[in-house]
C-alpha cells in the first residue's frame, strides 16, 4: 500500500487570516470572480464559490482528477430555521443553536451551538449543484445521487452497494494479484 501525506486546500482570500506554513501538502486555489459559470474541473484553477462546501469539493476533486461522484447525504431537506425551538435569529440571514439539537446534518452535534451560522439558501444550493451538474456532464465527469430521499434530484438517482462492490472488485483485482 502506498503511504501518502494528506493533502490541505484553502482558499487565497483568507491566507492572512490562516497561520498555515506554505508546505507540500498545502494548497492555497483562487475562487473565480464568476457566480454564473462554474470551473469544469480540469482546465481552469479557479473555483467557483458556493452556498455549499460540497460543490466546492466537487470542484477541487475534479481538478485532482476524479472523473465518477457518488453523492451520499446531500438531502437539502432542511429543517431548522429561525422559527425552531432552541434557535435565535442575530440577522436575518443568520442563526445560533441554543442548546437544540441540529437535525439539518448526519450528526445532532455537526454545528456548534451558541455560534452564529448562516442560514442555508436552499434554492441557491440546489442551483449551484445543478450547475455543477450540467458543467461536469459537458466534460464527462459522472455525478450520481445515493443518498436516501431528500430535495437533490438535479444528478441521477444510484443505489451505493453496487458501485461499493464494484470498486472493491476492482481493488482487490489491482492489489491481490498473486505474483
Amino acid at each position: 500500500m502506498q503511504s501518502y501525506r494528506r493533502q490541505h486546500f484553502f482558499p487565497n482570500d483568507v491566507r492572512d487570516l490562516l497561520n498555515i506554513e506554505d508546505a507540500d501538502n498545502v494548497c492555497w486555489f483562487t475562487f473565480a470572480s464568476s457566480a454564473v459559470e462554474f470551473a469544469d474541473g480540469r482546465q481552469q484553477l479557479g473555483i467557483v464559490k458556493s452556498a455549499t462546501v460540497a460543490v466546492v469539493s466537487m470542484q477541487l476533486a475534479a481538478l485532482l482528477g476524479f472523473s465518477t461522484f457518488i453523492l451520499t447525504g446531500c438531502d437539502i431537506s432542511y429543517q431548522n430555521t429561525i422559527t425552531s425551538a432552541g434557535i435565535s435569529g442575530t440577522k436575518p440571514d443568520r442563526f445560533i443553536l441554543n442548546g437544540t439539537a441540529n437535525f439539518d446534518h448526519f450528526h445532532p452535534d455537526y454545528l456548534d451551538r451558541n455560534v452564529d451560522w448562516t442560514i442555508p439558501e436552499v434554492a441557491k444550493i440546489l442551483l449551484d449543484f445543478q450547475k455543477i451538474g450540467q458543467q461536469f456532464e459537458a466534460v464527462g465527469i459522472n455525478v450520481r445521487n445515493a443518498t436516501v430521499g431528500g430535495r437533490l434530484e438535479c444528478f441521477r438517482r444510484a443505489s451505493l452497494a453496487p458501485q461499493l462492490r464494484k470498486w472493491r472488485e476492482k481493488l482487490i483485482r489491482k492489489y491481490m494479484t498473486v505474483q
